[in-house]
């Protein structure tokens, strides 16, 4: 009777250990839980985690999070919010992650460990912002550092850019905001870094961090601009300009202006009178123009339209009292001969029809970057001398959706798509259909407004059953306006038994992935081990749902040969093979 109750009081020790590892040192009845509250995103944002799934190190592994603990490895790394200390700032209660003062190695002082972002692509100026906390009152301060990776790497030794030092806050939910330095591909990391901390120093308590954003400098305002250039035989010649914005336009505050010939200053210029409606165009056309032009046409102007196709032609906007170039066909003061290249094709400007690429938002007054070198880099589509059917009508692409896709980690479906280009995006509606049920909207995710450049969002459905679940996009502009993507798919599977899988790929440099299945709940080691037996990694340490799982383990800091992974879960052991190549 006493050998057997031996070890089951061991193991119950051991689980207690585990559990009450993931506290604060603070009397947590000295303060009071701040409340939840929603967050619905308003900007225009480039990446965003708010935390609300599987915050455990496989959790945030398996999203492109990456952890790098340098002080050795503690009695914890990161887990799963603890709602006894304090609630999350928003959605569920522990949807946020947690570190604490049992981070110190081997029980000693030094807490050093780095939370690394997934890779994402940002301009320089552009936001980083996140919120932290500590327990109420608490007189262990947790002291925290930001810093950039200018080359996105996933080891401490890659971060060249600390942007900030500071102590989580004890007086509820704080946001840290940031402004990033560099542009690129760039990976962004939290350090939480105390000298004297541990359960024996005077620094380090329990500190809690959610809703990870990074948010773009604000997107250029819609203005007006040139969408059809006609250079056609004879006075078939005519200028269209277009109105991108969701309200009309005093067209006063614009006029259209022409120099010949090289001439450095403006010869000719043309007023434009009455407004513009949303999503309409504004013709000028020659009086002489065949009657096909002139059916759209709102001006009837010699003036402007007496051009061969090596003339400057701007729209002009009054700005502050001064007229100011917002679009252009030419350069002022230069001449090139008998017209401009465009899109590579000479004669580009003369005898030929040149119509604005519909993914096309804004205008421009570097004319190089419009006409381009060739169909890929031009702005302009090019048309045959006398080709008048696009003129008197445009249209733009509102939401260019170039990627949209599903993936199945455990129980939770990742969805991941991207935008080329935006124009009055409000956001995207996330609308689910599973086998027993209906379409229904599940979340919202705020857009980039207007936006020329190449947008990346991402949402985690998370605690999902088993079951096949389709979904889609209602992208919403600010009119009320909308239209649906295709329909992906994913499957949430069961699993019938305990197993590793073969990491992938293998050999590896120098990351690779893991995948282990559960068919029921679990307490879950996976480490890492050399030839000699001696334990190099622990991959994951703590409870685990029922379902598949997928790791990714960087072996940056780890010589060439060949590793044993191991996983012990329930009365579960398995071992697998392999082989780090660099």
């Amino acid at each position: 009777m006493q050998k057997i109750f031996l070890p089951f009081l061991l193991s119950f020790f051991v689980f207690a250990v585990v559990v009450n590892a993931q506290h604060s040192r603070t009397n947590q009845d000295n303060f009071k839980n701040t409340p939840i509250v929603h967050h619905i995103p308003s900007e225009s944002v480039l990446f965003m985690d708010d935390m609300n799934g599987d915050n455990t190190l496989t959790g945030i592994q398996s999203r492109g999070w990456f952890f790098d603990d340098v002080d050795g490895a503690g009695l914890t790394t990161v887990f799963q919010g603890n709602s006894t200390v304090f609630p999350a700032y928003e959605g569920p209660v522990t949807g946020y992650i947690g570190q604490n003062f049992n981070g110190a190695f081997n029980g000693g002082l030094l807490i050093d460990q780095w939370l690394i972002s997934p890779s994402i692509n940002v301009s320089a100026g552009d936001t980083l912002k996140f919120w932290h906390r500590a327990p109420d009152g608490s007189t262990w301060a947790d002291h925290l550092q930001v810093w950039i990776s200018s080359t996105a790497g996933t080891t401490h030794s890659a971060f060249d850019n600390q942007i900030a030092t500071f102590d989580a806050s004890t007086s509820g939910w704080a946001q840290y905001t940031g402004v990033i330095p560099v542009g690129g591909n760039i990976r962004f990391a939290v350090r939480y870094y105390c000298t004297n901390g541990g359960p024996g120093g005077t620094e380090s308590d329990y500190v809690g961090l959610d809703l990870f954003e990074v948010v773009g400098t604000p997107a250029s305002t819609p203005d007006l601009f040139i969408s059809e250039y006609l250079e056609g035989s004879s006075n078939n010649k005519a200028i269209e300009i277009f109105n991108p914005t969701s309200s009309s336009v005093d067209l006063s505050n614009y006029r259209v202006v022409r120099s010949n010939n090289g001439a450095d200053s403006i010869q000719y210029i043309q007023p434009l009178t009455g407004s513009l409606a949303a999503n309409q165009v504004f013709v000028l056309a020659n009086p002489q123009a065949d009657p096909t032009i002139l059916a759209v046409a709102d001006i009837d102007t010699g003036s402007i339209t007496f051009y061969n196709g090596d003339d400057y032609m701007a729209l002009e906007k009054n700005i502050a009292g001064v007229w100011t170039p917002i679009d252009v066909i030419g350069i002022l003061g230069e001449d090139p001969g008998t017209s401009w290249a465009v899109a590579g094709i000479t004669p580009g400007t003369a005898e030929k029809t040149l119509v604005r690429k519909d993914v096309i938002l804004f205008g421009t007054t570097d004319w190089a970057a419009s006409a381009g070198t060739d169909s890929v880099s031009s702005q302009w589509l090019v048309y045959p001398q006398n080709t008048f059917t696009f003129i008197g009508n445009h249209t733009v692409i509102p939401v260019e959706l170039t990627s949209f896709t599903a993936s199945v980690s455990g129980t939770s479906i990742n969805l991941v798509w991207s935008t080329a280009s935006e124009l009055n995006n409000l956001g995207f509606e996330i609308e689910r259909k599973s086998e027993n049920s209906d379409w229904q909207v599940i979340s919202f995710v705020a857009g980039f407004g207007t936006s020329t450049k190449t947008n990346n969002y991402y949402f985690s459905d998370n605690n999902l059953s088993i079951g096949k679940y389709s979904y889609r996009l209602k992208q919403v502009d600010f009119e009320g306006t909308f239209e649906y993507s295709n329909v992906v798919e994913a499957e949430v599977i069961s699993v019938d038994k305990f197993e590793l899988s073969q990491n992938y790929p293998n050999p590896f440099n120098p990351s690779t992935s893991i995948k282990f299945s559960l068919p029921a709940a679990s307490n879950v080691k996976l480490s890492v081990f050399n030839l000699l037996g001696q334990e190099v990694k622990t991959l994951v340490n703590g409870f685990k749902t029922a379902g598949s799982h997928t790791i990714t383990f960087d072996a940056s800091e780890l010589s060439s040969g060949i590793y044993i992974y191991k996983i012990e879960a329930n009365n579960f052991t398995q071992s697998r093979k392999m082989t780090l190549i660099k």
